[in-house]
């Protein structure tokens, strides 16, 4: 027996909507038909999984609203007391993800000079810098020396994927002594991520020791060089570079 494709008009359970009032409340319920038509979420040039399917209804496409705001990134929650569903712009990268992610070079940590990386995220929103998935993030990973000068720097894309975070790309932005925080973090500012372009603007600065008579601190010179990073074909690359001669 052939099986006819579900285009027809399929009646739907009705809808009551409840009205709060002073003193009363009344109830609504409307009949709505809907059409079923096979309809994919697709972002990106990838299908998304759901377990409500679309449908159209009133001439509008009608989808699982977590489904849709989780692929675009969106932070939504359902507020049972108004009730009403909130969405925020972004979904912040936990802090957990951050302190569980490795080292994109491997060091040796039996030699006592050996320090871990600073780790920054360069957005502290999951991003879409790929194309592919809007649960990106990006991390620079600042290596200092034990007298706290930056000297290393490294940006890497992950992709968190079923409460795990996966390498998209590393790049090396830099290597030699650079400006410092006080703290003997690279400066935020000298590694930034535009999400409306899509690029990693990195600026390199001589160190600067800032000395007083009472007092000492880490600064930061003049421009050595600088870069923009995309992604393309696949990987983290450096478009345009410049350096002082």
């Amino acid at each position: 027996m052939k099986l006819k494709p579900r285009h027809n008009i399929l009646p739907l359970l009705a809808i009551s909507l409840a009205f709060g009032g002073s003193g009363y409340a009344k109830s609504l319920t409307e009949k709505i038909s809907a059409r079923f038509a096979n309809i994919k979420l697709i972002v990106n040039g990838k299908t998304i999984d759901t377990k409500a399917e679309p449908f159209i209804y009133n001439g509008n496409v009608n989808a699982p609203v977590a489904t849709v705001a989780n692929m675009l990134g969106i932070k939504q929650e359902w507020d049972n007391k108004t009730p009403a569903v909130r969405f925020s712009s972004g979904n912040p990268v936990p802090q957990t993800v951050l302190d569980r992610l490795l080292e994109p070079i491997t060091q040796d940590y039996s030699n006592p000079r050996t320090r871990s990386p600073h780790k920054h995220l360069l957005s502290k929103n999951f991003i879409n810098m790929s194309g592919a998935s809007s649960s990106e993030f990006l991390v620079n990973f600042v290596y200092t020396s034990v007298e706290g000068i930056p000297y290393d720097s490294y940006a890497s894309l992950f992709r968190y994927e079923q409460g795990q975070a996966k390498l998209v790309s590393t790049i090396h932005l830099f290597e030699g002594e650079s400006g410092a925080n006080a703290d003997g973090s690279q400066p935020s500012g000298d590694v930034v991520y535009n999400p409306d372009t899509k690029e990693i603007y990195v600026h390199r600065h001589a160190f600067k020791l800032i000395t007083t008579p009472t007092t000492s601190s880490f600064g930061k010179g003049e421009l050595l060089e600088s870069s923009i990073v995309q992604f393309k074909n696949g990987k983290l690359v450096k478009t345009d570079e410049l350096k002082k001669g």
